[in-house]
């Protein structure tokens, strides 16, 4: 199985809803909805005595979720048309949820490289406590990988007597940093069922 890291939504009543699990990583969007009023919890997927997980409030992680997304559209970074359209139907799930915290379980990721869990908990929810660092150091990213994007574009398309080898290896590299911009902002991915379901 692949480690992964798991957001759901903690109701009142204590029922959840998973919302997201993603492999390997823990994705901005996660962070994000749980940067307002964080705290460090403990598992409820894991039987571990220390605060191995995060939760912060709801709604301050939505408006904190829907004020990234419309800064994805002023800023222009991707696909204009394609990141709307993403961001339209992120904010109509969001829309129809409700709750009182999100709850974010990245245990199995923070393990990877061997290190105590607790500590590397700790780290995460540092670098959460100053989301705004880390919202702009995305930005920073994406922007860099756009701007190889577009020194491939003013370059096509090429001539001479090995234009057409040249020109397939730009559209393959065009069509790995266009996918690797997409999946970085994991806008396809909510809505469960998820790996664990907490009761």
């Amino acid at each position: 199985m692949a480690n992964r890291s798991y957001i759901y939504i903690i109701k009142k009543d204590e029922k959840t809803i998973g919302l997201s699990e993603a492999k390997y990583d823990i994705p901005l969007v996660f962070k994000i909805l749980v940067s307002q009023h964080t705290q460090m919890v403990k598992s409820r997927i894991f039987e571990y005595d220390d605060t191995i997980a995060l939760q912060g409030d709801f709604k301050g992680g939505i408006e904190k979720l829907y004020s990234f997304l419309d800064n994805i559209y002023l800023k222009q970074i991707g696909n204009t048309e394609f990141i709307q359209n993403k961001i339209k139907k992120t904010k109509e799930f969001f829309e129809s949820l409700e709750g009182d915290y999100f709850y974010l379980d990245a245990s199995e990721v923070l393990e990877m490289d061997g290190e105590d869990i607790f500590f590397e908990n700790k780290k995460l929810f540092e670098r959460i406590k100053n989301i705004d660092k880390e919202i702009d150091d995305f930005y920073k990213y994406v922007e860099e990988k756009q701007r190889l994007i577009y020194e491939i574009q003013n370059k096509l398309p090429y001539k001479g007597l090995f234009a057409k080898g040249k020109n397939e290896k730009a559209a393959l590299e065009l069509k790995r940093l266009n996918s690797e911009i997409d999946d970085l902002f994991f806008m396809d991915y909510w809505g469960g069922p998820l790996y664990y379901t907490i009761d």
